[in-house]
């Protein structure tokens, strides 16, 4: 008897989920309405819409594997350099600071 008809036989053999990554989290977000605070889910649903959603939302959850997890927190730059850095300009100072013969 081979696995599958063993599993099929004995009710151990689950069939892979067919559902898309961003029907399980819209699924998610709604349970978590129920007991999570308004900050929460306002967390929650940010970085789900803004982040995982556009990386892994397409792919059936059973098609989920290792390697899209892995590029999904690649990063290919350094956030910081992204940033631009400030430029602050000498300012003249509007007093000149004392010294001994201003207080003399």
């Amino acid at each position: 008897m081979s696995k599958m008809e063993y599993d099929l036989n004995y009710s151990t053999f689950i069939e892979q989920s067919k559902t898309l990554y961003k029907d399980f989290m819209e699924s998610f977000l709604n349970d978590k309405k129920m007991h999570a605070k308004r900050g929460a889910m306002t967390t929650y649903s940010s970085m789900i819409n803004n982040h995982t959603l556009s990386s892994l939302g397409h792919l059936a959850i059973s098609n989920i594997t290792p390697r899209h997890i892995q590029d999904f927190y690649k990063i290919s730059k350094n956030p910081v350099s992204l940033v631009e850095l400030l430029k602050l300009e000498k300012r003249k100072c509007r007093y000149e600071p004392w010294n001994r013969h201003t207080l003399s």
